[in-house]
């Protein structure tokens, strides 16, 4: 029987996420404490053999516009080497995010 899980509607990035070697370090600097809607949760390279790890889709054009407000040169970076950005979606990795708004309904 499979497990479902649920997908966020929208995450926040909490933690550095993991980014290839040609991506410099400000630019995954700047995705942290952001929240970006998603639109799927898929497989992504396995950190280690025998684990599988997911990550989150978001729109291209959606993480732009957000970090356009922000992080102005990270958007800027990220336009202008299209080599490395592809496709048409960005994917960040679970273990950065936690779903927006987690931790605003608990009470200490």
């Amino acid at each position: 029987m499979e497990k479902i899980i649920d997908i966020p509607l929208r995450i926040k990035v909490i933690f550095l996420p993991k980014a290839g070697p040609q991506i410099p370090d400000f630019v995954s600097q700047g995705f942290v404490g952001n929240e970006f809607p998603v639109t799927d949760r898929i497989p992504v390279m396995k950190p280690c053999p025998g684990r599988l790890a997911y990550g989150y889709k978001i729109d291209k054009s959606a993480a732009l516009r957000i970090l356009k407000r922000k992080s102005p040169e990270v958007a800027h970076w990220i336009e202008h080497h299209p080599e490395i950005f592809q496709k048409p979606y960005l994917v960040i990795n679970e273990e950065a995010c936690q779903p927006a708004g987690f931790c605003e309904n608990i009470v200490f």
